[in-house]
């Protein structure tokens, strides 16, 4: 007995098979990078700035935005093994006291002053750094280096945006994220489909 069996629906079924997970590819991708930059934006840059009374173009000088993309290949493969990564990658160098709007300085003696500013939980942060009460410009300057004093005054550095954002980050903020994540998905898989 013989038995002949043509491949064709299956070649058939296996092109559609990719073609459809090159559309769920490219819709991930999308959602991805349009959500990430979307929480980065409205979760991240915009309550910072609230809060602290930094400068958008300060704020988003230390946000960096990278996209990945884990198990590289294309169509029905990446689905199965590859996924699409984006990553907010806050600074961890401190911030110059002069890029805040505001701030507070507190006397301590006659040449001595604290400086505070306000910080992302509604609070105040000590800077390092002093202010001379008694100077003519208020100037915040730097209490410290790394290797030797410095030839110069510099100013201080408040606690980076990376402190900022840790602070900020909490189960409530990445379940609003996996929920822009989803609908966002929803939305770019409807449009790839459509």
């Amino acid at each position: 007995m013989k038995i002949d069996v043509q491949l064709s629906e299956l070649a058939l079924a296996n092109a559609e098979l990719v073609a459809t997970g090159q559309q769920i590819d490219r819709a991930l991708r999308r959602a991805v990078r349009v959500t990430a930059t979307t929480i980065r934006r409205e979760m991240v840059v915009q309550p910072i700035m609230a809060r602290t009374g930094l400068r958008r173009k300060s704020v988003n000088q230390r946000l960096a935005l990278k996209f990945d993309k884990a198990g590289k290949g294309g169509g029905a493969a990446n689905i199965l093994g590859g996924t699409h990564v984006a990553r907010i990658v806050p600074s961890a160098k401190g911030i110059r006291v002069t890029e805040f709007r505001r701030y507070e300085v507190q006397a301590i003696t006659r040449t001595r002053a604290r400086i505070l500013i306000p910080w992302v939980d509604g609070g105040k942060k000590v800077v390092a750094g002093f202010v001379n009460p008694s100077g003519g410009k208020l100037k915040p300057m730097r209490t410290r280096s790394r290797n030797k004093p410095l030839p110069y005054p510099r100013t201080a550095l408040a606690p980076s945006i990376a402190s900022m954002v840790k602070a900020m980050y909490d189960s409530q903020f990445v379940a609003d994220a996996g929920a822009r994540l989803e609908a966002q998905f929803e939305l770019e898989i409807a449009k790839e489909m459509a």
